[in-house]
C-alpha cells in the first residue's frame, strides 16, 4: 500500500464462522464434563444406597436366624449369611474406594462429596467389622488417602 497506511488483516466470514463454533465446542465441553460428574455422583449414590440396603437386609435375616429353635441348623445358617454379609461389606469398601478415586481425579463436586460422604468414610474405615478387609491398604489406597485427607 501506500505510505502511512495501515494495512489491517481481513477477516473473513470463515474465521467468524470458525470462532463460533469453536466458542460452542467450548460450552458443549463444559456442560459435559459437568454432566458426566452429575452421572459419575448418581451412579455412585445409587450403588451406594443398594448396597446399604442388601446389608441392612442381610443383617436383619441373621437376626431372624437367631430365632430358629435347631441350634445346628440355626448356627449353620448364620455361618453362612454372615459369609454373605462379609462378601457386601467388602463390595461396599470397593464402591467407596472407586468413589474416592473419582473424588482424588477431580472427577466429581469434592465439597458435594465431602458433605455427603464424609461420616460415612470414617465409620467405614473404623468400623470393627471391617478391620479384616481394609488390612491391605494398597488395594483400597484411594479410600485411605481420602479418609486420612478429612481426619486431618
Amino acid at each position: 500500500g501506500k505510505k502511512g497506511e495501515m494495512i489491517l488483516p481481513v477477516i473473513g466470514f470463515d474465521s467468524i464462522i470458525a470462532t463460533i463454533a469453536l466458542i460452542f465446542s467450548a460450552l458443549s465441553l463444559y456442560h459435559c464434563k459437568k454432566s458426566n460428574s452429575a452421572i459419575i455422583e448418581d451412579s455412585i449414590n445409587t450403588k451406594i444406597d443398594n448396597k446399604d440396603n442388601q446389608i441392612r437386609q442381610r443383617r436383619e435375616k441373621i437376626k431372624m436366624l437367631r430365632l430358629l429353635p435347631n441350634v445346628q441348623e440355626r448356627e449353620e445358617q448364620i455361618a453362612i449369611q454372615i459369609e454373605f454379609l462379609e462378601c457386601e461389606l467388602q463390595s461396599l469398601c470397593n464402591i467407596f474406594n472407586v468413589a474416592c478415586g473419582f473424588y482424588l481425579d477431580d472427577k466429581i463436586d469434592k465439597k458435594r462429596f465431602k458433605r455427603e460422604y464424609l461420616q460415612e468414610i470414617i465409620e467405614l474405615v473404623e468400623a470393627d467389622y471391617n478391620k479384616g478387609i481394609l488390612t491391605d491398604k494398597t488395594a483400597y489406597s484411594s479410600l485411605w488417602t481420602v479418609y486420612n485427607k478429612f481426619k486431618r
